[in-house]
C-alpha cells in the first residue's frame, strides 16, 4: 500500500484528495490525506541515504554515458534513459 500511495502522490502528482479517493476505490480501504503526507515523508527519509550513495558513485566516475532509447511495450512506444559508467 505504501508503494501505491507514493506512486500516486509523488510520481503521478495526484492531489491528496484524489489520491485518497483512488486508493479507496482500488483497495476498499480508507486513507487520510495526512497519512499520504506522513508516509511520503517516511519514504523520503528511508531513501535519503541510498540517494546520497548513488549520487556519490555517479560523481566518482571519470565518464558517465547517458543515452535515451525506446522500446515497444503494451503496444506503445516508451522511452527511457540509460546511464552507465565508462568501462
Amino acid at each position: 500500500m505504501l508503494a501505491l500511495m507514493n506512486y500516486l502522490t509523488d510520481f503521478q502528482l495526484l492531489p491528496l484528495e484524489r489520491a485518497a479517493e483512488t486508493i479507496r476505490e482500488l483497495t476498499k480501504q480508507t486513507v487520510s490525506e495526512g497519512t499520504l503526507v506522513n508516509d511520503s515523508k517516511k519514504l523520503y527519509v528511508a531513501l535519503e541515504e541510498a540517494e546520497k550513495v548513488i549520487k556519490q558513485q555517479l560523481t566518482d566516475f571519470a565518464v558517465v554515458y547517458f543515452d535515451e532509447t525506446g522500446m515497444r511495450s503494451e503496444k506503445k512506444c516508451k522511452s527511457f534513459m540509460l546511464l552507465r559508467p565508462k568501462n
